[in-house]
């Protein structure tokens, strides 16, 4: 039973689906006549249990419950339900925000070595590069505008991408002035090559956002996409390593986390509170792991499992201008101490990434056409790139944005303004590189190098010299947890691409602040 569900039962009042747990949780304890402090405290434990790999100590587990038993005791209906109609619960949120820990597990995350990116490209006539050839013409697009609206006059909710389990873009080495970068598609510039073209997209409806990402005005403006070879976007043609499958960068437990026993129970799609708030993030995770113990065992069992979580998994994605994509069907709270709450559903590009790392891996396995297919779908999705950054939020979905600068970022929270988190837009990135590799595609390797170049340029934007890393650039928010995984991330992209600048600023991060001081 999730955190919130035992909430529910033992105080005996149900979280509105259209609130954040901070709602939810203030809303008891104003009702309970709670002490503010007290409940700050429930909430940093339920958020740690929520997002943290690790369990919640007993103390901390001891205070959600006895706070529950203290709502169920001294609470009467009147005094907690939210008034009606209105979304989100009362007003007594306090808009304290939770925080999402990085989501990976630290090991390797190799699943056996298969064909190389350079491989896979001499087989360009098989049926996977006519899946690449034709992804765009076998989706039609279809508008999604009348489930990003929440209750009767809520409005447009804004709409987030990717990203995952600790995501986020960075920029190293200042503005990108003499880094040797390319403007692609300007006439004037070098471009990749290889890239395919997408179709013309189109949007059906916008929002405006204010600067702390909550949901805006409907706009009438719509927001505008490009691709990438029609893109006037920086790009530098980094050598790329062909890295052996042991060393895909996309972290993955080191051991098997699920029993054979466990496998026929385990449903294929994961959700948030048992049966709903779709989490498509988790669920592209747990594919991972059972390839994971597929590697581990070569227990057939694992991939037959990771087939049909993968399957459903694209089934439950939403087809819009060419792509695949995943809604988030709950809110989150990217920070403790800021006021951003993201509402559903929401998308994001670095569970876009992790797809693309579950069904490159479920490809290379043995999954077939079908995993083939899959990833294709969803590599589309992030060929779908809004052209302004800081314009109104978008109502359709997307992942990749530019900013006015030209540069791609990734968005784990696919909002506009964007908020530019640093390891979302990396863990997107990373499931570009898989799929280079799995499938030889070129879209996915400009793809990755444009992001990558992005990270090189704007790194540094991320840096409080002397302390934390900031999380995204827009709240000025720094998590300690997450700074480590910056440099780890940092010293990624140097093995992938060889260049030196990467390894600098990793150690210019590592400077800055070590945790374990």
């Amino acid at each position: 039973m999730s955190i919130i569900k035992e909430i529910e039962t033992i105080s005996g009042f149900d979280r509105n689906p259209s609130e954040s747990v901070s709602e939810y949780l203030s809303r008891l304890g104003a009702g309970a006549g709670i002490d503010e402090e007290e409940v700050t405290r429930v909430r940093e434990a339920v958020h740690t249990e929520m997002y943290s790999p690790d369990p919640l100590p007993e103390e901390r587990r001891a205070t959600v419950e006895s706070f529950a038993e203290a709502v169920s005791e001294r609470a009467s209906p009147a005094d907690v339900e939210p008034d009606a109609g209105v979304a989100g619960g009362s007003a007594a949120s306090t808009g304290s925000t939770g925080s999402t820990g990085p989501a990976a597990a630290s090991g390797d995350d190799g699943v056996g070595a298969g064909p190389t990116a350079t491989e896979r490209s001499a087989n360009d006539d098989g049926s996977v590069a006519g899946t690449l050839e034709s992804a765009a013409a076998r989706w039609d697009r279809a508008s999604k505008s009348s489930r990003r609206k929440f209750l009767s006059g809520a409005g447009v909710v804004g709409v987030l991408a990717v990203g995952g389990a600790a995501a986020g873009i960075g920029a190293l080495g200042g503005s990108g002035d003499g880094n040797g970068t390319a403007a692609l598609g300007n006439a004037s510039s070098a471009t990749a090559t290889g890239s395919t073209t997408a179709d013309e997209p189109t949007a059906d409806a916008t929002g405006s956002a204010d600067d702390d990402g909550s949901e805006g005005e409907v706009a009438t403006e719509p927001a505008e996409r490009t691709s990438l070879s029609e893109a006037d976007l920086r790009f530098e043609e980094f050598d790329l390593a062909e890295l052996e499958r042991s060393s895909w960068p996309q972290e993955v437990p080191a051991e098997c986390q699920y029993g054979a026993e466990e496998l026929s129970s385990m449903p294929d799609l994961v959700y948030r509170d048992g049966d709903t708030g779709f989490d498509p993030f988790a669920s592209a995770r747990t594919v991972l792991g059972l390839l994971r113990c597929y590697e581990l065992t070569e227990e057939p069992a694992y991939l037959d499992k990771a087939m049909s979580m993968g399957t459903a998994l694209h089934e439950a994605g939403e087809a819009y201008d060419g792509g695949l994509f995943f809604p988030h069907e709950f809110p989150v709270e990217p920070h403790v101490d800021a006021d951003w709450t993201v509402r559903e559903p929401w998308y994001s590009a670095t569970t876009q990434g992790l797809a693309l790392s579950a069904f490159a891996r479920l490809y290379v396995d043995g999954g077939g056409e079908s995993a083939g297919r899959y990833g294709v779908d969803v590599l589309r999705s992030l060929d779908s790139i809004v052209t302004r950054a800081d314009g109104p939020v978008a109502e359709n979905p997307w992942g990749a944005c530019l900013d006015d600068e030209g540069y791609l970022w990734l968005e784990k929270y696919a909002q506009l303004p964007a908020s530019h988190v640093f390891s979302g837009h990396n863990v997107a990135a990373w499931g570009l590189y898989e799929m280079w590799l799995a499938y030889g595609s070129e879209l996915a390797r400009d793809l990755f190098r444009a992001s990558a170049t992005t990270t090189k340029a704007r790194a540094d934007a991320f840096r409080n010299e002397g302390g934390v890393s900031d999380f995204c650039l827009a709240h000025g928010v720094q998590r300690p947890e997450y700074h480590r995984l910056h440099v780890d991330q940092l010293g990624t992209y140097h093995e992938l691409t060889g260049d030196d600048a990467f390894a600098a600023a990793a150690e210019r991060f590592a400077e800055d602040y070590d945790p374990s001081a």
